[in-house]
């Protein structure tokens, strides 16, 4: 999320993102990914929907990468496979649209414990 953070203050220079920014740089909000990037696509004036869909396709499009760096599919494939994901995310947004504010939760436990443990360790599988 810092890093989004970063970038964004430096290519957009928006109220809301620079504001958001101070906060995190000076410790009083945590800067995390999801608020940060809700952050930025508020700012930007990028409507829910395609903001909950971009997300959806970029988490895919992440494992997409790691299955190229690990050499598991080639880059073809990878296209092919992220292509496919379209009428998934579609519907995943839509039923994400649908919900309420207490339905909000994480639903990726493992893979967010997993990435925090990536992100502190000495050697790291991939450098991104």
């Amino acid at each position: 999320g810092r890093q989004l953070l970063d970038l964004a203050a430096e290519v957009f220079q928006k109220p809301g993102i620079d504001r958001y920014h101070r906060e995190v740089e000076a410790r009083r909000a945590p800067g995390t990914q999801a608020v940060a990037a809700g952050v930025v696509y508020a700012a930007t004036g990028v409507p829910v929907r395609q903001a909950v869909a971009a997300d959806l396709f970029a988490f895919c499009a992440s494992f997409a990468g790691a299955a190229l760096r690990l050499r598991l599919t080639d880059h073809r494939l990878a296209q092919v496979l992220l292509r496919r994901t379209a009428p998934v995310i579609e519907e995943t947004t839509d039923r994400a649209l649908a919900r309420g504010l207490g339905d909000l939760g994480a639903t990726t436990f493992a893979a967010d414990v997993m990435s925090a443990r990536h992100e502190r360790a000495e050697a790291r599988l991939f450098a991104s």
